[in-house]
């Protein structure tokens, strides 16, 4: 196997795990590359731009934070979920977030009601 072929299928792993969701780690493990390596060949593949959006709905954002709350760990919730620890970590943090609320909860407040009439 020439080194371009290496490389193609080492991209193609890379790309292929980068779409199921694993971690940087878990890819270095998997591959057996150093991080530099495949940062670099991240890089080249266009996956290093935003970290992708949690699609969780207000529910399971709820649920996310009361098994957590229960003293279940992060890594638990997360199998359960299909995500990460670090995105229950995030889930659990960042309660205050607009993301995290529909729009009518937000409204509800008095005080965002009036910015948002002031703003429109």
């Amino acid at each position: 196997m020439t080194s371009k072929e290496r490389i193609k299928q080492l991209r193609d792993q890379i790309q292929t795990m980068e779409s199921n969701g694993a971690s940087v780690d878990e890819m270095m493990t998997a591959l057996n590359v150093s991080r530099y390596m495949l940062y670099y060949h991240r890089r080249y593949l266009k996956l290093t731009g935003k970290p992708k959006r949690l699609n969780l709905t207000v529910d399971q954002r709820q649920q996310i934070k009361a098994l957590v709350k229960k003293n279940n760990s992060y890594k638990t919730v997360a199998d359960q979920f299909g995500i990460s620890a670090s995105a229950v970590k995030l889930v659990v943090h960042d309660s205050d977030s607009i993301n995290n609320h529909h729009i009518e909860d937000v409204l509800s407040n008095p005080i965002n009601a009036l910015l948002s009439r002031r703003w429109t």
